[in-house]
């Protein structure tokens, strides 16, 4: 059987690896299976003929999409099982200044009733609660000189669409990230899909005027926002939510992701009353103790919190034109944020 030498395939895997993981993450939604997919690839390229292939990338691409379109169809009915709203796995970047760790006005009741005693990961830089500017804060990757994560920092989609994306089907899915994401040719793109250009077209065009009210949930501007995630984390830490009132919707809502494996609401809860309700219930029980940091989730600015040594709650938003608070995602499902590393310990 040919094999491909291992000089050649190590050099097309440091190549293509980090493009490749990141068109499977953002039509899949997981860092696990989206390296899985590229992994059996490459194995799959040892073994044949580069002679054979007029264009790597696009052979790899191809495979790679391929691979991604068979998960989504078996992932679409494992989701309608899934306990609770099921939210993407979030690409986390962090802040660069850290500060003191932050305290709760209740102590953990050793319950571990909203988390989880996952050891192994934790977090680097904590929210300044005081003397900062929001302006003035910076964002860098927690995997700095990582390739693979500078990638999927650069090419990535809004978290909230990325939930949107859960209403497309498998190949709309994977038109709408090659073409917005990638910005590939609709031609390479038909070619992927096996579909031809017009109807790729013209599914691009359907996929936009579905998704649109969710083109409108944008950050009104940076500063504004970051001041929105400090004002968030000192509510978390009072417990008292009311100074945030005037900068939800009326119609806000929030999705909490568990899976199953840590307490969390198994619908999402709808209106400005019933969301701050839920969570000044739930900080009063201590599930907001720990150490917080601020950090960037899929380009948006969110929070993270960390116990123990273990992250249990990744937290993001999404932002009407006007400037409230149209979503809140709250991520607590452990394997979910397994792939979230921290630089240093707190």
């Amino acid at each position: 059987m040919y094999s491909l030498p291992s000089r050649d395939l190590e050099q097309l895997y440091t190549q293509y690896y980090a493009l490749l993981k990141a068109i499977a993450y953002q039509m899949i939604g997981s860092h696990s299976d989206a390296e899985d997919i590229v992994h059996d690839v490459f194995e799959q390229l040892a073994n044949k003929p580069l002679a054979e292939i007029e264009h790597v990338k696009a052979y790899l691409i191809r495979a790679v999409t391929n691979r991604s379109l068979n998960i989504l169809q078996s992932a679409r009915k494992q989701r309608e099982l899934y306990p609770g709203p099921w939210l993407p796995e979030p690409v986390v970047s962090q802040i660069a200044r850290p500060t003191r760790k932050a305290s709760s006005h209740t102590e953990d009741t050793g319950g571990n009733e909203h988390g989880t005693e996952r050891a192994g990961t934790s977090s680097s830089s904590l929210l300044p609660l005081a003397g900062t500017r929001a302006t003035d804060l910076h964002f860098t990757s927690i995997y700095e000189y990582d390739a693979e994560q500078s990638l999927l920092q650069q090419e990535q989609i809004g978290y909230a669409v990325m939930v949107m994306l859960e209403q497309l089907n498998p190949v709309e899915r994977a038109v709408f990230v090659l073409r917005e994401s990638f910005q590939l040719d609709y031609a390479e793109i038909a070619d992927y899909v096996n579909k031809t250009e017009v109807a790729c077209r013209k599914m691009l065009s359907r996929i936009h005027a579905r998704l649109q009210p969710i083109h409108k949930l944008q950050p009104v501007d940076n500063s504004s926002t970051l001041a929105f995630t400090e004002a968030f984390l000192e509510a978390a830490r009072s417990g008292n939510f009311a100074p945030l009132l005037h900068q939800l919707r009326e119609d806000i809502q929030l999705y909490t992701d568990g899976g199953g494996k840590v307490r969390a609401a198994l619908h999402p809860i709808r209106s400005r009353y019933r969301v701050t309700t839920f969570l000044q219930g739930i900080a009063g029980k201590g599930a907001f103790a720990g150490e917080w940091s601020l950090i960037s989730v899929n380009g948006t600015p969110g929070l993270q919190l960390q116990r123990d040594r273990a992250i249990v709650y990744v937290l993001t938003f999404a932002w009407d034109t006007d400037g409230q608070v149209q979503h809140v995602y709250m991520i607590s499902n452990p394997d979910k944020l397994a792939h979230i590393d921290a630089t240093t310990s707190v």
